[in-house]
């Protein structure tokens, strides 16, 4: 959405990326909806965020929406809107977009696909949240920690989802001792 997004992001790509040869971290790009930019905006984005995984193991998270407006943008078909169906669009963005992952976080579940595997993980659905607003963002941020643990995808996506799932329950952000406390005593669908 930040205007001249792409041109810093091919700045940071000429400018300040660490060594080819330094140890890898990881980067997460959110592209924060995309239908407010044109067709040929998202695609100079999709072209640029995988110039980054010559540095970085790079993570692309979307929602269920963005990963729709992804694949038509991309050109692929989008049509079969059930799970099985996301989870083989995200398949084919990730191979239309070649980086380590990309994660897409419906409401009720959410999913990761890295090497050609779709890891997905129900979430702790809830009839009537308290907040929505930044529910997206606690899941970016919990498959973040996750991964930043060494968790594999499956396990990050389940911490992605407990963030998320505490947060719509109680319109606060999770101390790492809450999600521990809504892993174990995991809601009942």
């Amino acid at each position: 959405m930040v205007p001249y997004m792409s041109e810093l992001w091919a700045s940071l790509l000429e400018e300040f990326c660490p060594s080819p040869i330094a140890a890898r971290r990881r980067i997460f790009f959110d592209l924060a909806d995309p239908e407010k930019r044109t067709g040929k905006d998202i695609l100079r984005a999709l072209e640029l965020i995988p110039r980054f995984e010559k540095f970085f193991e790079v993570i692309l998270g979307l929602n269920e929406k963005e990963a729709y407006e992804i694949g038509a943008v991309l050109g692929l078909d989008t049509r079969d809107r059930s799970r099985h169906g996301l989870a083989a669009l995200a398949r084919e963005i990730l191979a239309e977009v070649p980086i380590s992952s990309l994660v897409v976080h419906p409401v009720a579940y959410a999913l990761a696909a890295h090497d050609g595997v779709v890891s997905e993980v129900d979430g702790p659905y809830v009839d009537k949240p308290l907040i929505t607003t930044g529910a997206g963002d606690h899941f970016n941020s919990g498959f973040c920690c996750g991964r930043m643990l060494n968790f594999d995808h499956a396990a990050s996506v389940l911490i992605g989802v407990a963030a998320s799932g505490f947060y719509v329950r109680s319109a606060q952000t999770p101390s790492i001792d809450d999600l521990v406390e809504m892993l174990r005593n995991w809601p009942s669908q």
